[in-house]
């Protein structure tokens, strides 16, 4: 029997989501959500929070079908380093009960944006 991972209810065959890692199960969208904030906010180094959106920059791919934002190149300061990634995945707009814990940590590096041109 399965049992969820933060209410401690026990699931019912199908009846459930899984976890990020697929071996912890949630009972239901409320404690999914629960779960999948709780592990952002204890991974927050690998996740960069833009505007109070949350992106996770991924790994290089070579098939920009499955890329975040489409394979786009994107230049981020983050982590006090500048980042270029062409996968940067979109996870969604911080809840406002984790907004606290998960402050913007990094910003969209745009050049074009600072010239004059005059």
């Amino acid at each position: 029997m399965k049992t969820c991972c933060v209410c401690g209810k026990e699931i019912k065959d199908d009846d459930f989501y899984y976890g990020i890692d697929y071996k912890t199960f949630c009972c239901s969208e409320e404690c999914h959500d629960i779960y999948h904030w709780s592990y952002i906010v204890n991974h927050k180094n690998d996740y960069a929070i833009i505007e109070g959106q949350c992106y996770r920059p991924g790994e290089y791919c070579d098939n920009s079908k499955f890329s975040g934002l489409a394979g786009r190149k994107i230049t981020l300061f983050w982590n006090d380093k500048m980042v270029v990634t062409e996968n940067l995945n979109y996870i969604g707009k911080v809840p406002r009960q984790y907004r606290l814990l998960l402050p913007n940590n990094a910003f969209i590096y745009d050049p074009e944006a600072n010239r004059n041109d005059k």
